[in-house]
């Protein structure tokens, strides 16, 4: 994150230096100059981590709006309710399950490798001594034992293979569930404007 916000703080500089950016903004891509200029407001301090996270999210679901960047410039932001509050957190903590299972399977599956290479290098090895029958037993009990070590390591590949399924399968239940948050938020909306417009 410290790497990331020094990028973002080299950014704004640059952009200081090339002076106003509101006309290139309204050239570029509108997903794309919104996100740019949430991330100079995170940059320069006049938002926190959480309201940049939050906003940040708002980016990835493309319901931005210059409205919403408006407000965060006004030090308006917008309040969120406990639930979308309670799916940001859910959503954070399947994020940082996916980073910490990926980089586990990483691991294990360069360590599958490696103790494939390892078994074909010994099984090699006892065939080319097969003459020497105490050489050739020691290199085939060293090829079995490494054989054992494959077999477990390939049943923690297998497993966090599935449990990266099992995650993904979360990911879209708690998207699905965003989406009828969504929904209902838009129906009260709309409920609440024609209560006043029939007034």
């Amino acid at each position: 994150m410290m790497g990331h916000f020094i990028y973002l703080l080299a950014d704004q500089a640059k952009q200081n230096k090339q002076g106003s950016d509101e006309p290139t903004q309204q050239r570029k891509d509108p997903a794309v100059a919104l996100r740019e200029a949430l991330q100079k407001l995170y940059a320069s301090g006049r938002i926190d981590r959480d309201s940049y996270l939050r906003y940040e999210q708002r980016a990835e679901d493309g319901v931005l709006s210059w409205r919403d960047i408006d407000l965060l410039r006004e030090g308006k932001a917008e309040e969120f309710s406990p639930a979308e509050v309670e799916f940001r957190a859910e959503r954070e903590a399947l994020r940082k399950e996916r980073i910490s299972i990926q980089n586990l399977l990483s691991t294990f599956t360069e360590r599958q490798v490696n103790l494939l290479r390892e078994v074909e290098k010994l099984e090699a090895k006892a065939k080319a001594n097969l003459e020497d029958g105490l050489r050739a037993r020691e290199l085939f009990s060293r090829k079995l034992e490494r054989e054992e070590e494959l077999e477990r390591v390939e049943g923690r590949v297998t497993e966090l293979k599935l449990a990266l399924e099992k995650l993904s399968q979360l990911e879209a239940k708690l998207k699905d569930r965003e989406a009828e948050l969504k929904a209902d938020q838009v129906s009260e909306r709309i409920s609440q404007l024609e209560a006043k417009l029939e007034q």
